[in-house]
């Protein structure tokens, strides 16, 4: 390696450049600064601490005569690290700035841009068919191979002859890590000691492209210390793929090197819900599945590294050892209680698997590894919900189906996320829909919320039905709309009636919550659930509502039913992993029981140390073929 007085080519002018005179700053130290030849498009350079003084907050970095311009900040040591576009034709001017402008700044020195090596020519192992040892060779060249026995540069795999093709950079396993992501999502990216001085160490986020998922398309760089040292913090989520490769002034190069994102710290488990796996009887065997939803420090889920099959999620945590499969195994949850009513289950179990009724006893439903999101309920309060579900001869008061909408209505705020909010918006109680209550994490006041609405519907069962159903659904996205969109959003809706909006109002809410791809606007998936809706015709916008907007539309025959897909629904809106539990149901404790349960989940973190969060969810279960009304 040359050393870096040979590096660069310095030329420091006399005086002030600027707009507004610098003051007292002086010209950065040339013997601090290293600037690397283009790469990727982009020219790099780091100023080493000292490189400025104390008065400098900005440096500011010109390429002439490109006129592209850059004003990152300086450390508080005077170090800094610039990123521009430019070429070797470029001279850079660089300067201390008082201003992010850089229109305040001091004396500059110029300095030329080293010219881009010209790559080496890629090699090769060749190997005869039938030989264990082959040839490195140029990738163009006449297939030598092993036949003639004349190996001169003897290999078993291209990665042996990566030497020949510039990349003689040694990068040992280990030597650039990557801390979990942050509460801001971003990571800490560096190498302490194990790299060679100012180098540069081209970096991208691959994120999880490689199994089908996103692609951040985001690229940066470092140059190292002179002891070898560099640090960088970026964005990133646990398990995605970084791509790191060194290069030296000289042209030569690592191979490259990915590393794998570790999981953000574990912070909580939310349960977001119990539903029967099949119908449920008391004193028999029956088989419940449970909803878990952990939370990472970043506010995202988490794919813990599993040895159980099948795979649910990918994770990067073992894939040094060849395993990618991630998922919730039934041995990181422990199961502190579950209670069916006033009874308590003594002999719950992972359901047991059979290979052709039941080949798996976990699963996951909705995006496991999603962030917070806001959410609305809308609610239909009009006099023919109130009414829907009257027993013969029942004159007042609300009937069974309208029962079962608030329960569901209920269950769905007990299946919250800690990190996720909601809002209330009802619609019947008149031409308008209504906010009932702004988006919140505060359960109790979304139960009360929920408390009032019953009982506005209850003092206007005597006014005739205004079912504004997609008056309700526009008010939820515009309220959603209204929101930062820095989080998911998504509309629950229940109804039990046909609506009667007009087809402009439809229209309305297809705009709003439907996905543009001009815009690149997510829109808000419309998860809705009905029941016993006659009219086709409106079943079909409903339907198309769902469809366009990426949610669905479930239509129950009853109340019931009602009830009974909102349990399922949960887990899709929020994403959650599902272990099924074999149980005996006891007896006495009716068609819809309390149900509770509190669990623990204990997963090793970063450091190797295991942590134990626990949840609690406390809810209402379906048993079917109970005895009773």
């Amino acid at each position: 390696m040359k050393n870096r007085a040979a590096l660069l080519m310095l030329l420091v002018t006399a005086g002030c450049v600027g707009d507004t005179p610098g003051g007292s700053m002086g010209p950065p130290d040339p013997s601090r600064i290293v600037v690397f030849y283009q790469l990727d498009g982009l020219v790099r350079g780091r100023g080493s601490p000292g490189a400025l003084g104390s008065e400098a907050k900005y440096v500011y970095v010109a390429a002439h005569p490109s006129e592209t311009v850059t004003v990152p900040e300086v450390s508080e040591d005077g170090s800094f690290f610039f990123s521009i576009s430019a070429s070797s034709r470029d001279l850079l001017e660089v300067a201390g700035a008082r201003d992010l402008q850089g229109s305040e700044r001091g004396t500059s020195i110029f300095v030329s841009i080293p010219p881009t090596p010209l790559p080496e020519v890629d090699y090769i192992c060749c190997i005869s068919e039938g030989a264990s040892r082959g040839n490195c060779q140029p990738a163009d060249a006449e297939r030598i191979c092993s036949a003639s026995g004349a190996i001169i540069n003897p290999c078993t795999s291209d990665r042996e002859c990566a030497q020949f093709s510039g990349n003689s950079i040694s990068l040992a396993e280990g030597a650039i890590t990557i801390s979990p992501p942050d509460e801001d999502g971003r990571s800490i990216i560096g190498a302490s000691g194990k790299l060679p001085p100012f180098a540069l160490v081209s970096i991208e986020n691959r994120g999880q492209s490689g199994v089908g998922g996103v692609l951040p398309r985001f690229r940066t760089g470092a140059i190292t210390s002179d002891d070898g040292s560099f640090s960088v913090r970026a964005f990133a989520r646990a398990d995605d793929e970084f791509v790191f490769q060194v290069h030296d002034y000289e042209g030569y190069r690592s191979l490259r090197h990915a590393v794998y994102v570790p999981d953000a710290d574990l912070i909580g488990l939310d349960v977001v819900g119990v539903f029967p796996y099949a119908p449920l009887g008391e004193g028999r065997l029956g088989r419940v599945a449970v909803r878990y939803a952990p939370a990472g420090r970043d506010g995202l889920g988490i794919c813990p590294d599993s040895d159980e099959g099948p795979a649910l999620c990918f994770s990067g945590g073992k894939v040094g050892d060849g395993k990618v499969d991630g998922g919730l195994d039934f041995d990181m949850i422990r199961i502190n209680q579950f209670k069916i009513g006033d009874s308590v289950v003594d002999d719950l179990r992972p359901a047991e698997t059979s290979p052709l009724t039941f080949p798996a006893n976990k699963f996951t439903d909705g995006d496991v590894l999603g962030g917070p999101q806001t959410m609305m309920l809308v609610i239909e309060l009009s006099l023919e919900a109130f009414v829907k579900g009257r027993a013969i001869g029942q004159t007042a008061g609300p009937g069974a189906d309208f029962l079962a909408m608030m329960s569901a209505a209920r269950y769905f705020v007990s299946s919250l996320r800690a990190r996720d909010q909601l809002g209330l918006v009802v619609f019947g109680l008149d031409a308008e829909s209504q906010v009932f209550s702004e988006p919140t994490s505060d359960r109790a006041a979304l139960f009360a919320a929920l408390d009032r609405a019953a009982r506005e519907a209850e003092l206007a069962a005597s006014v005739p039905n205004r079912n504004r159903f997609f008056r309700g659904l526009l008010g939820a996205g515009e309220k959603l709309a209204s929101i930062p969109r820095l989080e998911r959003g998504s509309i629950v809706a229940l109804l039990l009636s046909d609506p009667r909006d007009t087809l402009e109002v439809f229209q309305d809410v297809i705009n709003i919550v439907t996905p543009d791809p001009d815009t690149g606007e997510a829109g808000f998936p419309v998860y809705i659930v009905s029941a016993g809706l006659q009219n086709a015709y409106r079943a079909t916008e409903i339907n198309d509502v769902a469809q366009f907007s990426l949610g669905s539309y479930v239509n129950a025959v009853d109340g019931s039913g009602l009830f009974q897909a909102v349990a399922e629904l949960t887990g899709r809106v929020s994403g959650a992993y599902i272990l099924v539990y074999d149980l005996t149901v006891p007896l006495g404790v009716g068609k819809t029981p309390a149900v509770e349960v509190d669990a623990e989940l204990t997963l090793p973190q970063a450091d190797g140390n295991p942590k134990t969060v626990s949840g609690v969810f406390q809810g209402t279960l379906e048993v079917r073929d109970a005895p009773g009304p």
